[in-house]
């Protein structure tokens, strides 16, 4: 399995959390990552986010530049949502590709939980920024830690 661990753009201030979209820079910061996945994951792949907007935002963009990415929202998705219960998620979907967009702290704690098992945050990843890892036999390794600058 590979798995993309994609946290969200940056997103505008609002008093409902829930309901902050991406500003125009995270937009545009966005469909950078999106182009990147799209040439990093398979057309097969599995688009998951949360339900915040400016998740789903993110997610949309990324489908765009690839059409035939499956899509699922999913409600463990969130910032402050148990990571292992999403990390037990991941593991049941058994799928050769998984984007998952988020947030943090769960984006690195998920990738502190698969590399180390233990949920102490060992990497952060930046606003539209990637943890790429990769599963072999039973053990997880990390492939790429990419931050907006790199792309």
């Amino acid at each position: 399995m590979r798995l993309f661990l994609v946290r969200h753009g940056e997103a505008a201030a609002s008093s409902e959390d829930s309901l902050r979209p991406l500003t125009s820079e995270g937009k545009k910061r966005s469909v950078q990552v999106a182009k990147l996945v799209a040439s990093l994951a398979s057309k097969e792949s599995l688009l998951v986010h949360g339900q915040l907007l400016r998740s789903l935002e993110t997610a949309e963009l990324i489908a765009n530049e690839n059409p035939k990415m499956r899509r699922e929202e999913c409600s463990l998705v969130s910032p402050y949502g148990d990571p292992v219960a999403l990390c037990s998620w991941i593991i049941a979907r058994e799928e050769r590709h998984l984007v998952l967009v988020g947030h943090e702290p769960q984006l690195s704690s998920i990738a502190s939980y698969f590399l180390l098992g233990e949920l102490r945050p060992i990497l952060q990843i930046k606003k539209s920024g990637i943890i790429v890892l990769k599963k072999e036999h039973e053990s997880w390794s990390l492939r790429a830690l990419l931050a907006p600058k790199h792309y």
